[in-house]
């Protein structure tokens, strides 16, 4: 042991001092480049030397190719030695042709030599032969090489190589002077009318075009000035029609005291029953305006957008003219139409147009954004809220909104806030977004309802123009599944009544029944409630009043088809199509977008598709409200339907849980 111990030291003895010996040679010595080193003490502890190899230097390697050797063929050339040979001699035999032996025959002999048999001769034909399968296929480039061809060249004698044939004429060196021929002189007389009837105005007599009959037209107008036209202009802020325009140069009606001659008359008269054959196109021309406002001033806007609710890829921009124009065929006379108007720095306002036949003129009001933005500030805790501003006539007494709202101001006719008691605008505050019942009471008492949608943080403006509806006769019809024609729907008086009222009809006959509406808002579509079933069906229409109602086993066939036979919290909208359709666009309106509807064709065949056909009769609309329960469940949806003949047909509709809508077209 102490013998390792003794050798461990040994070794760490030498190693520190050649650690030291080497730093202070470092030291000692620090210009010395050459250092070497010496293996001698190795010989201390073992007796094997150690040698160094000589150094080699390394070289590049030689690089050697091997030859390349191309195989080389030879070909032997043997030359052949051709001898002469000599020519044989060619020896060619003539024959004498044989000598033909021509027997002289009689006259009526043949020159046979056996006697002629004759067979009759049997046609069997036990099959019919089929002579198309005989012919062999031709073929077509066989032909076309063998046909010649054939070149237009002209084989007349007036082709381009021949000499054009000049023929000379002698003419004369004057010519004749000729007189016209005489006129027999008419004699004339001075004839004195007196009969002449003064109180006939010759300018202003109304022109009578006779035309085939087909078609009627009217050129009484036709030198009228289009500029001197004056265009119908509307007050500052309104949705009403506009008067019916002037037109200039219009000389007035006057009568005559002449009777017509009865040829004429029946004339007209078969005119104007032709003339109801043709298919009455409503032309529809709207302008619309914006006016902007923040309760001090009222100026008109410039810039805007029109977005349509029904048709979210349609949209109209003013570039600095300060107005859009809408034009549209329509398939009735008057309908309402959804839109939203959109400016930079003001708020969204959401409105029902009122889309009608002829030219009409709108503004739409737009509140500042930083202004509206204020006054919703302090209510914006109670959830999502908007604001509606109304528009009053000189017969309205009150406004009135089912659903909680915060605060009403009031506003004079340029939109200025004002506490006079002749205000024209009132705008509720901090209304609950979703549906709400609007209703407008008079003096008289009668109250007018419509539906409207609130939009969160935005604007819903509404102007009420009511137009008279009295006496209405409705008829309506029941349709089963099984059912190729509609049977009439015979239910009591009771069971039908006018929507958010307790008006009840009167029955007619066994099927029609006679409204009385009253006042309705212009263009609205007017709703009846019947409660012949377990749960009561809502009916829309407008210009037919000939309704289709669906019966029990037709609306659980139809719920059938979106997975129940219950509606639970979604809504069904019944589309009853007219006439032949070639489109439809739905779209819909609520709170936080959360109503996601579902669109299907039902065909007459009892079918459900996708898209529209020649045979489609209904549009089924299903909508699901996807959103919190604290918020409202309604919506609104709105519908385009374009039909073949080119015309359109706006609807707007409403969506409630476990709600089935019919709307007739």
């Amino acid at each position: 042991m102490s013998f390792m111990l003794n050798r461990m030291f040994a070794y760490f003895t030498l190693a520190a001092y050649l650690f030291v010996g080497t730093v202070a040679l470092r030291f000692a010595m620090p210009v010395m480049k050459d250092v070497s080193i010496s293996g001698d003490y190795l010989a201390l502890f073992s007796e094997t030397s150690f040698k160094s190899n000589d150094t080699v230097d390394v070289a590049a390697p030689e690089m050697h190719f091997a030859d390349i050797k191309f195989p080389v063929v030879k070909k032997e050339v043997v030359v052949a030695v051709v001898k002469p040979v000599a020519k044989k001699p060619v020896v060619v035999v003539v024959q004498k042709p044989a000598e033909l032996k021509v027997e002289k025959v009689a006259k009526n002999e043949l020159p046979f030599y056996e006697p002629v048999k004759l067979h009759p001769v049997v046609m069997n034909q036990p099959l019919q032969t089929n002579l198309v399968a005989l012919y062999k296929d031709l073929e077509t480039s066989m032909v076309a090489k063998s046909a010649a061809p054939v070149s237009d060249e002209v084989s007349t004698i007036q082709s381009s190589d021949a000499e054009p044939t000049f023929f000379e004429y002698d003419e004369e060196e004057k010519v004749a002077a000729q007189k016209p021929a005489s006129i027999p002189e008419i004699p004339t007389k001075d004839e004195v009318v007196n009969n002449v009837d003064k109180t006939q105005n010759v300018d202003n007599v109304s022109e009578e075009v006779s035309v085939d009959d087909l078609v009627a037209f009217d050129y009484s107008q036709v030198n009228a000035d289009i500029k001197s036209q004056a265009m119908p202009m509307v007050s500052t802020v309104t949705t009403q029609k506009s008067e019916t325009p002037v037109q200039g140069n219009k000389a007035p009606a006057t009568s005559s005291t002449k009777a017509k001659p009865a040829p004429k008359q029946e004339e007209i008269a078969s005119s104007e029953k032709n003339a109801l054959l043709v298919p009455k196109t409503l032309a529809s021309r709207l302008t619309i305006q914006a006016v902007g406002t923040d309760f001090v001033t009222t100026q008109s806007e410039v810039g805007f957008e029109v977005r349509f609710q029904d048709d979210l890829s349609e949209a109209i921009q003013d570039y600095g003219h300060g107005e859009v124009t809408i034009q549209n065929k329509l398939a009735s006379a008057r309908m309402n139409r959804s839109v939203t108007l959109l400016k930079r720095g003001f708020t969204p306002t959401n409105t029902d147009l009122i889309v009608e036949e002829g030219d009409a003129a709108v503004s739409v009001p737009v509140i500042e954004e930083s202004k509206f933005n204020k006054l919703l500030a302090p209510y914006e805790s109670r959830g999502p809220i908007g604001s509606v501003l109304i528009e009053l006539d000189d017969s309205t007494e009150d406004v009135t909104l089912d659903v909680p709202y915060s605060a009403v101001m009031t506003l004079d006719g340029e939109m200025n806030e004002t506490k006079e008691s002749d205000f024209r605008y009132q705008l509720f505050v901090g209304v609950k977004a979703g549906n709400a019942l609007l209703s407008y009471k008079d003096a008289r008492g009668n109250v007018t309802s419509k539906i409207i949608h609130i939009h969160e943080r935005e604007l819903t403006f509404d102007a009420n123009f009511f137009e008279t509806v009295k006496n209405e006769e409705v008829k309506l019809f029941e349709e089963d599944l099984l059912g190729q024609e509609k049977t009439p729907l015979i239910i009591s008086s009771e069971q039908v009544k006018q929507f958010a009222t307790d008006k009840t009809a009167k029955k007619l006959n066994d099927h029609t029944y006679k409204m009385d509406f009253d006042k309705t808002l212009l263009g609205a579509r007017r709703y009846l409630e019947l409660g012949h079933q377990d749960e009561p069906v809502f009916v829309g229409m407008k210009e037919n009043t000939n309704v289709e109602v669906p019966s029990e086993n037709f609306m659980r066939y139809i719920l059938s088809r979106f997975e129940g036979a219950k509606l639970g919290n979604r809504c069904l909208v019944q589309v009853n199509l007219s006439k032949k359709a070639l489109k439809v666009d739905v779209a819909a309106e609520s709170v936080g977008m959360s109503l996601v509807t579902y669109t299907q064709i039902l065909d007459n065949d009892g079918k459900f598709y996708d898209s529209l056909g020649d045979k489609s009769r209904k549009i089924i609309v299903v909508g699901e409200n996807q959103g919190a329960e604290e918020y409202g469940q309604d919506g609104k949806i709105n519908l385009k339907v374009t039909y073949q003949d080119g015309t359109v047909e706006f609807l707007g509709s409403y969506c409630s849980p476990n709600t089935y809508l019919v709307e007739q077209l």
